[in-house]
């Protein structure tokens, strides 16, 4: 490669207006700090259809393709060798023009709608509606002194904002089968803030997780919900379509008045 060329991907430089031939100018950026929260938007519609389906793979797998964002400045992340997604970076936190991705930073994804397509009332809501907005947080253990069925943010962290009931789901392909981890979610939870919570981080009694099914590491989805919840119980969400097992062991922490079961 001669050294009077710069390399990049086709479909990114297509998102970036940059054409084949086109001269460039390339500066350094000096001491990019680590963001502790990123927003982030589908540049379209089609870019959100396809989130929605594969957010699991995006969570588990987008600090292996983009480390580097900018505020207002595509990024593409690749699903597989034929499929990617557009998302824009709007906002960072704390505010900076270019920041680092890490392990701990929030990712905030707004949803893309279209147009022309029409709100339901509010009260047509229920928990079957899929997340209009969601933070990506990693799961990490409390101490057994923290309140079972209680989920711990940092205030600083959007999610932080959605209310005192949060709506939590896995990521499709973060989970290890082998921990039996892949049952009944997503799960339904109260939600408190502390300062000593890192940024990007949800903090839960080690009990809580082990009910819910998370294991600790695990990129989770949060979102607002509209159901409430006891005191100390989680609420569980089922298809009906989940197995024998997975159905007998919400039953008995039901029974047990540590969680609700709600079969859709």
């Amino acid at each position: 490669m001669s050294t009077n060329v710069l390399e990049l991907d086709a479909t990114y430089g297509r998102r970036l207006g940059l054409v084949d031939g086109a001269t460039v100018a390339v500066e350094y950026v000096p001491q990019i700090e680590v963001c502790t929260s990123a927003s982030v938007e589908p540049a379209s519609f089609d870019d959100w259809e396809i989130l929605e389906l594969n957010a699991g793979i995006v969570e588990e797998k987008l600090l292996q393709q983009t480390r580097v964002v900018s505020v207002d400045q595509p990024f593409i992340f690749w699903l597989n060798a034929s499929t990617s997604v557009c998302l824009v970076t709007g906002s960072l936190m704390p505010q900076a023009q270019v920041a680092l991705l890490d392990n701990d930073t929030e990712v905030i994804v707004a949803p893309k709608v279209r147009h022309q397509q029409v709100q339901r009332p509010a009260e047509s809501q229920d928990r079957k509606t899929p997340l209009t907005m969601c933070c990506c947080l990693r799961v990490a253990a409390a101490g057994e002194s923290v309140p079972y069925g209680v989920v711990y943010v940092n205030p600083g962290s959007e999610a932080a904002k959605l209310g005192s009931v949060v709506r939590i789901g896995h990521g499709i392909h973060s989970v290890d089968d082998s921990a039996g981890a892949d049952w009944l979610a997503p799960w339904i939870a109260q939600i408190a803030s502390e300062d000593n919570v890192q940024p990007g981080v949800l903090l839960a009694a080690p009990a809580t997780l082990a009910d819910a099914g998370f294991r600790i590491g695990e990129i989770v989805r949060v979102g607002q919900a509209a159901s409430s919840v006891e005191p100390g119980t989680l609420v569980f969400e089922s298809s009906g379509k989940d197995d024998d097992e997975s159905i007998r062991r919400a039953i008995e922490r039901a029974m047990e008045g540590r969680a609700q079961l709600y079969i859709s």
